[in-house]
């Protein structure tokens, strides 16, 4: 049964929602566009990279009005990270949190927007059905820890 109460809830709810909406898409091509300038001015630097990526994490989880509580140490050596991928802000979290070039299917590359990202963000790109390309990913993991970023993997599948 709607009540006045609900009805003032849900008209008060989708202006806030969609606001949130335009200024996380608004705000992230800023991000791309600055991280794209950088990306070529720096010459690829990870210093540059990780902090336009926590950037960006931490301006989507301030719009969305998450707050994250931390339990334990961040390490401060290079990691491999395998974790549960339960949503797209998994990916926010890590960011803001914990800056790290992340595993991810190479169909990626072929999406707007998030596509012209790959390189910004220093995504490793894998074709999942392609063994030459899983070798090479491996590869490539153990190149970007050597040169000092972390790595995120979601191993369980895709979104």
């Amino acid at each position: 049964m709607l009540t006045p109460v609900k009805i003032f809830k849900s008209l008060y709810q989708f202006p806030l929602a969609f606001l949130r909406l335009i200024l996380l898409v608004m705000g992230s091509l800023l991000f791309l566009l600055a991280g794209f300038s950088g990306y070529y001015l720096t010459r690829h630097k990870i210093p540059f990279s990780r902090a336009m990526l926590k950037g960006w994490g931490s301006f989507c989880l301030a719009i969305l009005n998450i707050n994250i509580k931390l339990h334990g140490n961040i390490p401060d050596y290079k990691c491999l990270v395998v974790s549960n991928h339960r949503s797209y802000l998994d990916i926010m979290l890590y960011q803001a949190v914990f800056p790290v070039s992340m595993v991810a299917k190479a169909e990626i590359k072929t999406w707007p927007i998030l596509g012209q990202a790959v390189k910004v963000s220093r995504m490793i790109l894998v074709e999942r059905s392609n063994l030459k390309s899983l070798i090479k990913t491996m590869q490539l993991i153990y190149d970007e820890i050597q040169a000092g970023n972390n790595v995120l993997v979601f191993p369980e599948g895709t979104t």
